[in-house]
């Protein structure tokens, strides 16, 4: 996964629920139908997103040295 698109949804894990909770209060205060489902759907599509996102990290960092903060202070010393 290139980076623009892993920055993309990483925005929209962040939104798309928002989105949802959003929906949810307007529909509540004027009676718009729907709001159960919308916040539902919001819900699965965040838990997807979040899915993909978590295997595409580790996958990229399989292999990879993990360097705590610790670690690079006491290098720099």
């Amino acid at each position: 996964m290139g980076k623009k698109l892993f920055d993309a949804l990483r925005i929209a894990q962040i939104v798309i629920p928002a989105l949802g909770v959003l929906y949810e209060a307007i529909a509540a205060a004027w009676g718009f139908p729907g709001a159960e489902p919308v916040m539902v759907t919001c819900g699965a599509l965040a838990a997807f997103i979040g899915t993909i996102l978590k295997i595409d990290s580790t996958a990229f960092f399989a292999g990879k040295e993990i360097v705590e903060a610790e670690d690079v202070d006491s290098k720099a010393d």
